[in-house]
């Protein structure tokens, strides 16, 4: 986390913190359980994703022991959206390959499944081991634009 001048907190950066530098689980590897138990459809990680988002920036635990209001909300916020976004690209992932479907939520009681492709799904994505192997992927794929981004900020092809 960046700090704009001594002593303040730098609100966007903090933000940004939780989606991108410290992503839960693109970046920490942490929460993977729910990662994997949750998101063999769409709609799953969406739902999942909100409540975690929700509670995040409610009850955010370390960093608001040790901060203000409005930067705390804002951290929670960041890591909610972060978590949410992690999830959804897992989601789609895992059913797309797995089912060749997308369970995209219209409200709370209604869905919208549509079809995809017109091969065999490869069904090992909708198990828990085809979710250690999507998340382990995408994991590898953030990292590696994460690493590609760097290496452009500095100025180095």
């Amino acid at each position: 986390m960046r700090m704009s001048s001594p002593g303040t907190i730098n609100l966007k950066d903090l933000f940004l913190n939780g989606i991108v530098k410290e992503n839960t689980i693109f970046k920490l590897a942490l929460s993977l359980c729910p990662s994997i138990a949750v998101t063999n459809n769409l709609k799953n990680g969406v739902f999942m994703g909100l409540a975690v988002l929700f509670v995040q920036v409610m009850v955010k635990e370390m960093f608001a022991s040790k901060n203000k209001i409005l930067p705390s909300m804002v951290d929670g916020l960041g890591m909610g959206v972060g978590f949410l976004f992690a999830l959804t690209v897992i989601s789609f992932f895992r059913e797309l390959v797995g089912k060749a479907t997308l369970t995209i939520p219209t409200g709370l009681n209604t869905t919208y499944v549509a079809t995809f492709m017109n091969t065999k799904p490869l069904l090992i994505m909708v198990l828990p081991a085809g979710g250690f192997l999507a998340v382990g992927i995408l994991m590898a794929l953030f990292n590696w634009i994460d690493a590609k981004y760097k290496k452009n900020a500095h100025g180095t092809h």
